[in-house]
């Protein structure tokens, strides 16, 4: 019998020490990014984040890095280079620990704690985006305006947001799925099965996001990674059982162990679903609420009369430059204004549909305070807005632009002749 070299030894040992290294650098970066983004620990490790990446980005001699408020955008220069920190922390981090780490039941339990810590964070997010769309929050039915922008002036983000948002059915489709797929993922018996489902849902999320310039192309990546990840312990099981050579079994899967506490962490499970449930369900029906009841004075509008004063007198100078032509599109988030002079301007809204008033502010500063107007609906198609509009007080009466658009017309047909593409 041929002797094992010390060559051969050392060749074993160093594939040993990279593939080790190689697991707990994976493990050291999720751990960072599943808890960057925790709703527990998320406004700490912010906090934390906020201070250091701008430092981190300084050293490559890239400034003007700053952690700015939520603008629907996941992809700035902050967020890119707050993966590439924890990117670094997680290289020396996974250095250290391959020499600290002497037992593989130290490992092991790193598995499982990131494991469950992955699992959790796509199940809260699955969760939340699922039923953001389930209430049809997260598209919207396009709006007059949205409709009279040429197709070619629209962007490739503007479009996807169109013919998403068209189709409440669709969207709620999309929704369910994401949720169910969250879901599947609470309980160990369905864990695989919610694995797969978002990984195939994420990886659609994620093609949307690429092929229509959809800033959240970060987060939806690191969802489909994520979800590989929890597929990794059992990948040849399940291609054993896609092959037909095999069933899917869970005794790989890196679950905690909690002996006799094992229901009671059950129902603590169970517990903690539902507290997440009942508090994004009911945030998600306020909202929906909201929408539906601002949906009431949503639309396009012209100026019937107007008056202005300043100083607590009358304009009458019809070359004012602040006198409005139009209200091009008004909806719970957002209100534009066209002047005389042929001038738009658009304001951040805020419709409170109880007290019947509507805040406005300056997009370009959202951190000023909103300016409260009072409005009344005489009719399905006129309103009355007052009140004091930064240096100006404001009474005007609009008239609702009613158009019937072929998208809001055409509606669903089982049967056709021809197809009615147009």
């Amino acid at each position: 019998m041929t002797p094992i070299t010390p060559n051969i030894i050392d060749s074993e040992q160093r594939q040993l020490n990279v593939s080790t290294w190689f697991l707990l650098f994976v493990l050291s970066y999720f751990f960072l990014y599943s808890n960057s983004g925790m709703f527990l620990t998320a406004f700490l490790t912010n906090w934390i984040y906020s201070i250091v990446v701008p430092s981190f980005a300084g050293l490559f001699g890239v400034t003007g890095v700053e952690k700015i408020e939520m603008t629907g955008s996941g992809d700035t220069p902050f967020d890119f280079h707050q993966v590439f920190f924890m990117l670094f922390t997680a290289f020396i981090a996974s250095i250290v620990l391959l020499f600290l780490v002497k037992k593989k039941c130290t490992v092991d339990f790193f598995m499982k704690t990131v494991y469950m810590l992955v699992r959790y964070f796509v199940i809260y997010m699955m969760i939340i985006y699922g039923l953001s769309k389930v209430f049809y929050l997260q598209f919207q039915f396009p709006a007059d305006y949205a409709m009279e922008v040429n197709l070619g002036d629209k962007s490739p983000m503007g479009l996807m947001w169109t013919f998403m948002g068209y189709s409440e059915g669709y969207t709620m489709f999309a929704g369910w799925l994401e949720f169910l797929a969250g879901l599947f993922l609470v309980f160990r018996r369905t864990t695989i099965l919610g694995v797969l489902m978002t990984f195939g849902v994420m990886l659609n999320v994620f093609a949307l996001n690429m092929f229509y310039d959809v800033p959240v192309k970060l987060f939806s990546f690191h969802i489909v990674l994520m979800s590989l990840f929890l597929l990794f312990p059992v990948r040849r099981e399940i291609a054993s059982f896609f092959l037909g050579r095999d069933k899917v079994t869970r005794d790989t899967i890196p679950f905690f162990d909690y002996g006799n506490y094992n229901s009671m962490m059950l129902w603590a499970k169970i517990g903690l679903l539902s507290f997440m449930l009942i508090r994004m369900g009911v945030g998600n029906y306020s909202s929906y609420k909201s929408k539906k009841n601002s949906a009431v004075i949503t639309g396009k509008y012209e100026v019937v009369d107007q008056e202005f004063f300043m100083d607590g007198e009358e304009i009458l100078d019809t070359s004012y430059a602040k006198i409005w032509e139009s209200v091009p599109h008004l909806n719970r988030r957002s209100f534009g204004v066209k002047y005389k002079d042929g001038r738009e301007r658009y304001f951040l809204a805020q419709i409170d549909t109880e007290n019947q008033t509507i805040g406005l502010k300056l997009g370009t500063d959202p951190d000023s305070l909103y300016q409260m107007l009072n409005y009344t609906i005489s009719d399905t198609s006129n309103i009355h807005i007052s009140g004091n509009l930064y240096t100006d007080s404001i009474s005007i009466n609009l008239k609702k632009v009613e158009k019937e658009y072929l998208l809001k017309t055409r509606g669903f047909h089982w049967i056709q002749e021809y197809p009615y593409n147009r």
